[in-house]
Formats: C-alpha cells, sequence, structure tokens
C-alpha cells in the first residue's frame, strides 16, 4: 500500500464555498499553490446505495459517515440536494458534523491532486476561523482534526485513509493580508491596511501594518453575502432561503454586478431589491466603521472574499473619501486559504 506524504496544505471551510490547497506546482516556470473549491453544502445522504454513477458529475465528491449519518461533500453536490437546504451561520459551524464532512470532501480532492489513493500523510492542515470565533475555538481544533479521516468512494468499496499529523489555526483574514504579502510586498509594508474580508457568513476586519495586526482596531460581524441573499428572497419568497440553487443565482448577480437574475424562468432585476442589500452593507460597514474608529491613518484598504466587489462598491459610493485607499484583491476566492498555506510554510520552517 503506497503512502504519500506532504508538508503543508490548507484548507477554508466558509459558508458559501470551501477553498482548499494541495501543495505546489510548477506552473510556466513559476512554482505556484495549487488551489481548488466547492460548495460548502453537506446533505445527508441515504445509508445505503447512492443515485450517482461512478464516473458522473453526482460522483464528484466523496462520502462521509460520521455517527451513523452518511453525507455526500464535493462537487457534484448539486446532485444530491433536495431544494430545501438551508445554509445557516452557527456560531459553533466549527464544531457541526457539516463542517467535519466538508473538511473531508476537501481532503478527498487534495488526495486526488496528489495523486493518493489509499493513504495519505499530511505533516500540517491549516485551518482558519472568523474573528468571531477564534479565540474560542481554536485551541479545540487540532484535536477535533487531527488523526485519521476515513473516506469513501463513490460506488465502490475503496477507502482512501487521510491522517493529518498537525493542524494550525489561523484568523481567517489574515490569510488574505500574507497572500498579498507575498505578491506586492511594498503595499503590505507601507503604512496601515485595513483588511475587509466580505465572506458568505461573517464581515471580518482588522487593521495591520507590516502583517502585524492592531487587534484592538479588528472584528466581526455574522451578517455578510448571505444575509444580502437573503433579504433580497425574503422580499420575493422566504422559502427561497433554503434553495441553494436560487441563493446561489441571487449569489452570483450579487457578486459579478449582474442587472438580474432568473428564478422559474422570470427574471428579477436587482435595482428593485437594492434598498433591503443596501441595509445589510450599511448595518455591517457602520459595526466596522465604529471598531476601526478612525480612517485618517489608512494607506490602504483591502477588500477580500466573494463580496469584495459589492461591499467595495457600498464603501466607494457611502465614504467618497476613503474611494482613493480601496483595492480588491485579484485572486477573492483563492486569498485566504493561499495565505493559510503561506503561514503554514512559514510555520514549518521556524519550527525546523
Amino acid at each position: 500500500m503506497k503512502t504519500i506524504v506532504i508538508e503543508t496544505c490548507a484548507i477554508d471551510v466558509g459558508y458559501s464555498n470551501v477553498k482548499y490547497t494541495s501543495g505546489r506546482v510548477e506552473v510556466g516556470g513559476n512554482v505556484e499553490i495549487c488551489t481548488g473549491h466547492f460548495p460548502a453544502l453537506a446533505p445527508v445522504v441515504p445509508s445505503v446505495g447512492l443515485q450517482a454513477a461512478p464516473g458522473s458529475k453526482g460522483a464528484d465528491g466523496t462520502l462521509v459517515t460520521l455517527g451513523g449519518t452518511r453525507y455526500f461533500a464535493g462537487r457534484g453536490v448539486k446532485f444530491h440536494v433536495s431544494g430545501t437546504d438551508p445554509r445557516t451561520v452557527p456560531v459553533n459551524y466549527c464544531e457541526t458534523d457539516e463542517y467535519m464532512a466538508l473538511l473531508r470532501g476537501a481532503l478527498h480532492y487534495i488526495a486526488q491532486d496528489v495523486g493518493a489513493r489509499q493513504t495519505l500523510v499530511i505533516e500540517q492542515l491549516v485551518l482558519g476561523l472568523p474573528l468571531t470565533t477564534f479565540r474560542k475555538y481554536r485551541d479545540a481544533m487540532p484535536a477535533r482534526f487531527e488523526g485519521d479521516h476515513v473516506l469513501a468512494s463513490i460506488g465502490g468499496a475503496e477507502r482512501l485513509i487521510v491522517h493529518v499529523k498537525k493542524v494550525l489555526v489561523v484568523v481567517q483574514p489574515m490569510g488574505a493580508l500574507y497572500q498579498l504579502g507575498s505578491s506586492t510586498a511594498s503595499m503590505a509594508s507601507s503604512g496601515w491596511t485595513l483588511v475587509v474580508d466580505a465572506g458568505g457568513g461573517t464581515l471580518d476586519w482588522f487593521v495591520s501594518q507590516d502583517l502585524q495586526p492592531n487587534w484592538t482596531r479588528a472584528g466581526a460581524h455574522s451578517r455578510s453575502m448571505l444575509a444580502c441573499c437573503y433579504a433580497v428572497a425574503d422580499r420575493l419568497n422566504p422559502n427561497w432561503k433554503n434553495s441553494y440553487e436560487v441563493i446561489k443565482r441571487i449569489d452570483e448577480a450579487l457578486r459579478t454586478g449582474a442587472d438580474s437574475f432568473v428564478v422559474g424562468g422570470e427574471e428579477f432585476m436587482i435595482a428593485h431589491y437594492r434598498p433591503s442589500i443596501e441595509a445589510v452593507l450599511r448595518e455591517s460597514v457602520n459595526i466596522m466603521m465604529a471598531s476601526v474608529k478612525q480612517t485618517d491613518d489608512l494607506d490602504h484598504i483591502l477588500l477580500t472574499g466573494g463580496g469584495a466587489a459589492l461591499f467595495g462598491d457600498f464603501l466607494a459610493e457611502n465614504y467618497p473619501h476613503l474611494k482613493r485607499l480601496l483595492r480588491e484583491d485579484p485572486d477573492c476566492l483563492y486569498a485566504n486559504v493561499k495565505g493559510f498555506h503561506l503561514m503554514g510554510e512559514v510555520q514549518r520552517r521556524v519550527g525546523h
């Protein structure tokens, strides 16, 4: 039985997407961090039998059994949702079975990327937590996620065992700052940077200089992109909040700045629901500004996460004096998890 060992990888289990890194690969002469993602939804599936033929799109993922309940996690999840699958933002998200199933879904793809078919050993796995829950859960996470993780294949008896030796837990928005520092060191080290991480479930922020945060000016609020999507759904059909596909369409429209989205063959114009969206944005940004306290000393504002463009537009319109400081991360989807990976590599070098 061949065992493959990788030194460092990272997983960011978000509320909208799960992002992961599986090491480094050479691309065009450059050694880059290899990344991937899939929806952050892990529906319960039948304990025996699964309507997905091996090799089909519905089989793109893994089966995870926890406490006698079987979950599906992976890119083929849309073929297994019931149509009434709410995505909530629980405070103890990292303690839930859904979180564990999604993390193991990421391990499945990491193993796939490195060609591990039976046994994979990860020397160090880096995970992130929002600022709202970091202090409460960071100490318990290593014990929960270190050790063996058993993954089952779709339509076969094969099992993959992933052994995680060490877990490093970091604050989520720090990932974006590390990624920024690795790509544009001059910006990261010149003055004060406000990092705004507009994720699916939470808006996180902190002020930093030379990759060193000032934690007294940091915080988080549990209303971000999902809350914006739900505000639109509430105006049209509250039951849509439990529909993965409908919320995905609204989310995509908001993230890309589209004029409309389509449900059931009917086109809905985003402009009609702008007041409800802006009410969420205003609430979250007001709380952030109260935490940051002042903006006169800021030199840069880095916007990252799936809602970077939406929150950036709101800041530019409502705080015009900050417009020249705004910068949208060019790699919003993977910035945090790439930063986690970099932090893991630094930690291994220091530890050795």
